[in-house]
């Protein structure tokens, strides 16, 4: 059989007896010659050809090359044989005979690696290097090659020869097949260096090779890959390397300057595809838009939004919704109503998920009424569906308007529809906003009974935050424990408790139990420190004030300079604390000066407890505390608008200290002015002296 397979499958040794017979002879005679000393017409052929007929199998030829090895004979049996154990004893036996190979013998039998025994490959390579064989791409490809074929794929060796071997090896194919293979090892960080290699050698970069350094980028999923994308653009504009009009590749390299937050050049790279007449496709758009809207950079993602419509181009809903939300969550009302309006042209009002999160949206950004005037108006055209109500509820829960959240759930049973968890939550919010827990049960009996929804761990968040309002802490302790899986969001509500009842040792107790927890996010980390050194800055206790800010340095969380983000009808300004704006604007600050006057005279007093470092004097720290930017937000509309009675809109990220919600609140009262402020917590609304939050966030 294997006779019978040889005859179909090779051209051996009857060619090498007749074409290369003196050779033959000299070699049966003992007489060694090297390749040098054979005619030409006598060498044994590089290639093969379909008129040689054969008669030997492999393993026949394998055994006449121990005895009589030529460098002819290895190459045509690595190019032939499959048998690895065989031909690796043929590759030894060619080393240890002395005779001179070149690169006609290790290609064929780096080829073998590549088939049949990869992992060699390398040593091969090493071989082919100590005997000064030049090594060139295609040598060099069908090593990458066999490394690709390993388990797993043998980068790092494969990269180090690479490295090694140098500008012999920097072609497109050798770039090409490095790359390939640092993608499918999963090492493309480690080899984005290649992109810099084709443009310090001048390789001419295909567009599979462009496609390729594309993706290494966002596999990569770093610093290194994102500079490099930018690289690539820079390589486009200058007209360094074609873009081929590859729109693949251009998403690519967008999606990797959006993983690292290189916002800008994500934009950048759209007015680049405009100058090059290659439009940015809607995909492009909306990874752009998704990924600002995600991070809250409301401002950058409407620079894309009014580049994509004009084109004509369609927003998908989840996208669309993606920035609504974030509009809301910052408070950046004319962007939300510039969306608003698109919708509306759109017509796509009357999508409930569109509507939903543009009830939700106006709710958060402190215009509650503009919520519930779409909420009336689908209610007018047609019923409502559940998410709607929801989204109505929650507006309601998150504003601390209990009575009419449960309106509005009324009005749910009565169109005959099924309430969720969600409805739920939305009703356990607004009882914690307004501190009924009575109410709050009522809820949880009947949404347990009649409707079989069980509470959740949201639900326990909530009604943490009502028994820690009404002192029960170790109601609060006890629903937090009880979690199976401890949540973070619960265990700072218990903390929140226990600052708003100065229960020192409570609290010390929950905070250690918060820094073991995992999976904490920044602020949420930011937000324990913050409650628990206020605990210990009124009590007194300096020395622990210094210590956790030691920690917080140590774990490299730099507590965020205060900012406030104030609302206006045609923009939104921010204000940080000191701001540089209230240096600089002699105006501001006579307003300011006119305002902490006006609040002592209604009764406010610094809380100098809250200083987190020792001030030598109460007017030192008097100072400190008006210079926080709720206060230098109030004092701007002062002087902007000094005879206006519009409600004043505010936002922030952070919690709002207890100093500036009590200044707000005589704010409310001295400038008979409705001031509306959500922080990380809840939405306040002040009134005449008085916040619907009831002193408790």
């Amino acid at each position: 059989m294997m006779r019978a397979t040889a005859r179909s499958a090779v051209r051996c040794s009857r060619v090498w007896r007749v074409d290369a017979a003196s050779g033959v002879q000299r070699l049966v005679r003992g007489q060694r010659f090297t390749s040098s000393a054979v005619p030409e017409s006598e060498k044994f052929p590089a290639v093969v050809t379909p008129d040689m007929a054969p008669t030997l199998s492999l393993s026949e030829m394998s055994e006449d090359f121990m005895k009589r090895p030529t460098v002819q004979l290895a190459a045509q049996i690595f190019k032939l044989d499959n048998d690895a154990e065989r031909v690796w004893s043929v590759y030894q036996r060619l080393l240890e005979s002395g005779l001179r190979a070149d690169a006609r013998t290790f290609l064929p039998m780096m080829q073998f690696c590549k088939r049949c025994l990869p992992t060699k490959g390398i040593q091969v390579l090493k071989d082919a290097i100590e005997r000064t064989v030049p090594i060139n791409d295609n040598m060099f490809c069908a090593f990458v090659d066999a490394c690709t074929k390993t388990d797993p794929p043998m980068f790092q060796e494969a990269f180090d020869m690479y490295m090694k071997i140098g500008p012999p090896v920097r072609t497109h194919n050798g770039i090409m097949a490095m790359s390939q293979l640092a993608r499918a090892a999963g090492r493309a960080n480690d080899a984005l260096v290649l992109v810099a290699h084709s443009s310090n050698h001048h390789v001419k970069v295909s567009q599979k090779l462009l496609r390729n350094f594309a993706l290494m980028c966002v596999e990569a999923n770093s610093k290194q890959g994102a500079d490099i994308a930018e690289r690539i653009l820079s390589l486009i504009r200058t007209n360094c390397v074609s873009h081929f009009r590859d729109m693949d590749m251009f998403a690519n390299v967008v999606r990797a300057l959006l993983q690292q937050e290189r916002w800008q050049s994500a934009l950048n790279s759209i007015m680049l595809m405009d100058a090059l007449k290659v439009p940015p496709t809607p995909l492009i758009f909306h990874m752009i838009l998704s990924a600002l809207a995600k991070v809250d950079r409301v401002s950058q993602a409407m620079q894309a939004f009014n580049s994509m419509v004009p084109r004509g181009y369609d927003i998908e809903i989840p996208v669309l919704c993606s920035l609504i939300s974030a509009a809301g969550r910052v408070s950046e009302i004319t962007p939300l109503q510039t969306v608003h309006q698109y919708c509306v042209g759109k017509e796509l009002m009357l999508d409930d998920v569109v509507l939903s999160t543009l009830v939700s949206a106006y709710a958060n950004a402190g215009h509650l009424y503009r919520a519930e005037e779409l909420f009336r108006s689908h209610c007018e055209a047609s019923t409502p569906d559940l998410v709607t109500f929801n989204a109505m509820i929650g507006a309601y829960g998150n504003q601390g308007a209990l009575q009419n959240a449960i309106d509005v759930f009324n009005q749910l049973k009565a169109a005959g529809l099924t309430p969720t968890k969600w409805t739920l939550s939305g009703l356990l919010v607004a009882c914690a906003h307004v501190g009924d827990i009575g109410r709050a049960r009522e809820f949880l009996t009947e949404f347990d009974e009649t409707w079989k929804i069980p509470r959740d761990v949201q639900h326990v968040e909530y009604l943490v935050d009502l028994h820690g309002r009404a002192g029960d802490l170790n109601t609060c302790e006890k629903l937090a424990s009880e979690i199976e899986s401890p949540d973070i969001r619960i265990w700072l509500a218990v903390l929140t408790g226990c600052r708003e009842h100065s229960d020192l040792e409570r609290a010390e107790r929950v905070f250690a139990k918060v820094l073991q927890l995992p999976d904490i996010t920044v602020p949420q980390y930011l937000s324990a420190f913050a409650l628990m050194m206020s605990l210990y800055a009124r009590a007194g206790r300096s020395d622990d004030v210094n210590r956790l800010r030691e920690s917080m340095r140590t774990r490299g969380l730099l507590k965020e300079t205060g900012r406030t983000t104030l609302q206006q009808s045609s923009k939104s300004i921010n204000f940080v604390t000191a701001d540089i704006q209230y240096h600089a604007d002699p105006g501001l600050r006579d307003n300011h000066t006119q305002l902490m006057q006006r609040l002592a005279e209604d009764g406010y007093k610094p809380d100098g407890s809250l200083i987190m470092k020792p001030l030598a004097h109460y007017e030192d720290e008097a100072r400190s505390l008006s210079l926080h930017s709720e206060k230098i937000s109030i004092a701007y509309v002062m002087k902007v608008q000094p005879d206006c009675n519009d409600p004043i809109r505010m936002a922030k990220l952070a919690r709002m200290c207890p100093d500036c919600h009590d200044a707000v609140k005589h704010a409310s009262s001295v400038l008979n002015r409705e001031i509306f402020l959500r922080d990380l917590t809840r939405h306040h609304r002040f009134v005449n002296g008085k916040c619907s939050c009831g002193d408790y966030w």
